[in-house]
């Protein structure tokens, strides 16, 4: 935020800055007095509250804080102790949030403490955003204070997480959610009224017989609005007259404002009068009425709430889980997945130290019904934890256990889980019976979906991996089909990688033959993405009218990368889904060096009719690029490659099957030719064709996601080709009008 001369550590409840702000004087302390969980050793303890003084401070990563809880800065012989914010050591860490925040998050415990265990693990699982200065990019983005760019970033690219200094939540974010001068000005706007009756009469004969409420007392209906949301309530009314007399009930206006009620945050922690005109209270705390200081508070309050649904999740143990038998294992086939934050990385990621809880048990042979819970975060929704019901109602339980926001599913038995993972977690989870597959548990939209822990039968042995409150990372057991050598590669694609926006359909020829480059097999995170160009079955080829090649630059390993493919269409086109307009890894402008564009005139009859991928190889260096050549069906041809590349054609692919997995895992895998280590830049086009009767309508690709890269935008790994049957396409060319007869229709 502006404001700040330095490095500054945000809170990680409310989001605002740790530091003094030299435009807002009278906020000193609200915002530079700060306490921090942190454990030492193996206990988790909470400091006292200390003060944030700014570039006067010895580190702005290490906080120096009051050994005592119940001791403040200004304390006379008060111990201190510096405790490390960002990074954590091996002994000691902690998270660091304002003293109000403090104060909130104990007002929603007012029968027994937080636990500051479950709040230390809740804490650990909010991942740092990329940023020089520490702000936590929780999925909720502390009410608009993080802008999370989700239109041209793939969901699990950290790049998209940004503070928006001149958003309307930052500014009031400035504001003191405790300001006793906001209060005061609420209580001398509203007005002391005679107290209406708590129970006001409506004779039983005004209300219609038709009604289902009009026989219930009054105090019954009342009871049963304070539950519903207001603008539920003002809803009902319209059908249930008996509802109505609520509009003047201070009973049920006084509801709004209790704990669960949407306006408790108004009165928190200050002693709520009596003889109050509830109904004036509840217009004069809209939003358009209220103060900054009551706005934020309302926006704390709101991310407290979400934050002590996660501290509330209780842990299920070990006590329902059977055992395993090793012997066992060592004769079944295993695949793996999880999140982006536990891949390998050659150095220390902010991310790797999340992982909490892991637990590992046999399923039972016999499963009736699978349910999964979930988490919410803001917009983004997480598995938080899993159960597994025999015959019997004999329950299994991995995870977090949730009062509500469990969702079950019938099934017949348990041949795998289909998954959707992202960044931080796995977002939703569906079941794969015996002919049978459950609708998705969770919102899977923002994840990488996969087929890879789907077996033969059923799931023998699970393993899942949680952190504070979302599973991270599911390794499961069972038997797998052989698959013939001629489908390997598509077994491959299909069934064990992992797919965005979805997994592609059985009617997408992926002409595995065709790919060029590396594929991780099995490994837990590896993003592959296509963009349709053409539409399902060639829908948009007559709108097309050209596609452009992008290329980027990484001078560490002196290669020009293929970063992107972007397609145009005809401006009378019908909507085109964004995910059909470009296959496009990370768009930064500033990364690209050259764009390569080819028109088409797809309103013509032009269509693409063959496609031929290339490998680039450079001099000293083992890193591969990729180009790409098309050709028309008017003889027209447009090749994509750096300024300067030489290229030819490969005799023919060659594609090693000893090197494509064959079990359980394998090891990385490149189709393509094998070629030897040159003296200039080069392209070795594959001359491998595409699926007999069917036309290119689409490019999908492997990415280069590691967060150990050092470049400006990810680039692709492998590339390969999507055809499909498109039946008669016209050609108008020259003024000619007729189907055209595609080769092998």
């Amino acid at each position: 935020m502006d404001g700040f001369s330095y490095l500054a550590v945000y809170c990680i409840i409310c989001g605002g800055p740790i530091a003094p702000h030299e435009d807002f004087p009278e906020s000193r302390f609200w915002f530079q007095e700060y306490r921090v969980v942190y454990r030492s050793g193996e206990r988790v303890r909470l400091s006292g509250v200390g003060l944030r003084e700014g570039p006067r401070d010895s580190s702005p990563l290490h906080y120096s804080i009051p050994v005592d809880p119940s001791n403040r800065w200004d304390d006379k012989d008060c111990a201190f102790t510096h405790i490390p914010v960002r990074y954590r050591n091996r002994q000691e860490y902690g998270y660091a949030f304002h003293e109000v925040c403090w104060r909130f998050l104990n007002d929603q415990y007012p029968r027994r403490d937080v636990s500051l265990r479950r709040l230390l693990g809740v804490l650990r699982s909010a991942p740092p955003s990329v940023s020089t200065d520490l702000i936590y990019a929780w999925g909720h983005g502390y009410q608009g204070l993080i802008h999370v760019n989700t239109t041209d970033r793939y969901p699990w690219d950290s790049s998209g997480f940004r503070i928006i200094d001149s958003s309307p939540t930052a500014q009031i974010a400035t504001s003191n959610p405790c300001s006793a001068e906001a209060i005061e000005d609420l209580l001398n706007r509203l007005h002391l009224r005679p107290i209406w009756s708590n129970n006001p009469v409506s004779p039983m004969h005004r209300r219609p017989h038709h009604d289902p409420f009009a026989r219930l007392p009054l105090e019954l209906i009342e009871e049963i609005a304070s539950y519903l949301p207001t603008n539920s309530m003002l809803s009902i009314r319209r059908v249930s007259r008996s509802f109505i007399p609520l509009l003047h009930s201070s009973t049920f206006w006084s509801t709004r404002f209790q704990p669960g009620g949407e306006r408790e945050y108004v009165f928190a922690a200050i002693d709520k009068p009596k003889g109050w005109d509830w109904l004036s209270a509840y217009h004069q705390t809209n939003s358009e009425h209220i103060s900054m200081a009551l706005e934020n508070k309302k926006r704390v309050w709101h991310l407290i709430n979400i934050l002590r649904q996660k501290i509330d999740l209780e842990w299920s143990g070990d006590s329902t889980l059977l055992p395993i038998y090793r012997s066992r294992l060592e004769c079944l086939n295993w695949s793996q997945v999880h999140c982006l934050f536990m891949d390998r990385s050659p150095r220390p990621h902010p991310e790797s130290d999340r992982s909490i809880d892991a637990q590992i048990t046999r399923l039972p042979s016999h499963i009736s019904q699978v349910g999964v819970s979930i988490v919410h975060d803001g917009n983004e929704t997480y598995v938080g934890g899993m159960q597994f019901v025999s015959p019997g109602s004999k329950r299994l339980y991995l995870g977090y256990i949730m009062k509500e926001g469990t969702s079950f599913v019938d099934v017949d038995c348990v041949k795998g889980l289909n998954v959707s993972v992202g960044r931080r977690g796995v977002h939703a989870l569906q079941v794969v019976g015996d002919n049978s597959l459950s609708p998705w548990l969770g919102c899977p939209d923002a994840g990488l979906k996969s087929r890879r822990l789907v077996f033969q039968d059923q799931i023998e042995v699970l393993k899942a991996t949680f952190d504070g409150f979302k599973l991270l990372h599911l390794q499961a057991w069972g038997k797998k089909t052989r698959v013939p050598l001629e489908l390997r590669r598509h077994d491959i694609l299909m069934n064990h990688q992992m797919w965005f926006p979805d997994i592609p359909s059985p009617n997408m020829h992926m002409n595995e033959l065709c790919f060029v480059g590396d594929m991780e097999i099995t490994h837990p995170f590896q993003p592959m993405t296509y963009a349709q160009f053409g539409g399902p079955g060639g829908a948009y080829l007559p709108f097309l009218t050209g596609i452009s090649v992008l290329f980027g630059h990484d001078d560490a390993r002196k290669i020009t990368p293929m970063i992107g493919i972007e397609f145009t269409y005809h401006p009378h086109a019908p909507a085109i889904p964004l995910s059909s307009q470009k296959l496009w890894p990370r768009p930064f402008r500033n990364a690209i060096r050259k764009i390569v564009r080819f028109d088409i005139d797809g309103p013509g009859g032009e269509y693409i009719e063959k496609v031929y991928p290339a490998v680039c190889i450079y001099p000293g260096s083992r890193e591969f690029g990729h180009g790409l050549k098309v050709s028309t069906n008017w003889g027209r041809t447009g090749e994509f490659v750096p300024t300067g590349s030489r290229s030819f054609i490969s005799p023919e692919p060659t594609i090693s099957d000893a090197e494509v997995t064959t079990g359980s895992v394998s090891r990385s895998s490149r189709f393509g030719p094998t070629l030897p280590a040159p003296t200039e830049s080069w392209y070795r086009y594959s001359k491998a064709e595409i699926a007999p009767g069917t036309v290119p309508t689409g490019f999908y690709a492997c990415l280069d996601h590691s967060p150990s890269r050092r470049t400006n935008g990810d680039c692709f790994k492998g590339f390969g080709i999507i055809s499909e049957s498109v039946g008669d396409l016209v050609d108008k060319k020259e003024g000619r009008e007729f189907p055209l007869r595609l080769k092998g229709g």
